[in-house]
């Protein structure tokens, strides 16, 4: 069995970028995914994870970015202080940026 999802969401931090003592490239955010149950939108985070050559692609994704992610995922329970929580991360082999949030550099056409 593979483990493979994509998602579709929204980036909820600037990507860190790093490189490690071992030359490779590491790139991470957070990942903010609405859905709906029983009539109410729920907001799942996820952290995503990217290394060398996709790690190096993502330097133009920024917060507030829809995009479209791919990869494994890795779910860890942990404990802080008192209370059982979940952390979800995703492995990715792709990004896809999807929409770019408006600024005040946007044309009249609303291009960027």
């Amino acid at each position: 069995m593979r483990n493979q999802y994509t998602v579709l969401g929204c980036v909820g931090t600037d990507p860190e970028f790093r490189e490690l003592p071992s030359g490779m490239k590491k790139s991470k955010f957070r990942l903010a995914v609405k859905s709906k149950r029983k009539g109410e939108e729920h907001t799942s985070w996820f952290t995503v994870v990217l290394w060398d050559r996709a790690a190096e692609r993502v330097g133009h994704v920024k917060k507030g970015n829809l995009v479209v992610v791919s990869g494994s995922v890795l779910i860890d329970m942990y404990e802080h202080e008192g209370t059982e929580r979940t952390s979800v991360e995703i492995n990715a082999r792709e990004c896809y940026v999807v929409t770019m949030p408006r600024t005040t550099e946007a044309d009249d056409n609303g291009r960027w």
